[in-house]
């Protein structure tokens, strides 16, 4: 889930996003590799591409903002 997100995120011009494993040590099958990841971009973004960024991440689910 993590990594169609990014896909669909990094086709936003000036976005950037990047993963990060997860931290446990115990592999699961049902459980993701993928921990979460960092989303970026500038501060002067377009208002258009800032509404797409929050279309596609509330499309997936609910998110929280670290500023």
């Amino acid at each position: 889930m993590y990594r169609e997100l990014a896909s669909h995120l990094e086709q936003i011009d000036e976005v950037n996003v990047e993963l990060f494993w997860q931290e446990s040590t115990e592999f699961s099958y049902l459980g993701s590799q993928i921990g979460g990841f960092w989303l970026s971009y500038p501060q002067n973004l377009s208002a258009q591409s800032h509404v797409l960024v929050e279309n596609v991440l509330n499309y997936y689910g609910n998110w929280t903002s670290e500023t």
